[in-house]
């Protein structure tokens, strides 16, 4: 555990729809209808050992989803 410099970000690609949380912080809804597929995960919320849980309301598995540092945001792709 250790407090980075970029943002640490949750790219969720599997699921459709549900919401995620992070240490027991509510992260937000997703849903694939919309733009948003990165998630910040706020690095005063990590601790030594962090429980990230997803709930998918189809019981599908994101198994490609990803923990991601991206310094330039959610919308831009780091070169």
């Amino acid at each position: 555990y250790a407090l980075w410099e970029e943002p640490l970000f949750l790219h969720i690609i599997g699921a459709k729809k549900g919401q995620a949380f992070l240490n027991g912080h509510n992260l937000g809804r997703f849903w694939t209808v919309g733009p948003q597929e990165h998630y910040y995960l706020p690095s005063c919320w990590l601790k030594e050992e962090n429980e990230l849980m997803l709930f998918e309301e189809q019981g599908l598995i994101p198994a490609g989803s990803a923990l991601e540092f991206r310094r330039l945001g959610p919308y831009r792709k780091d070169a």
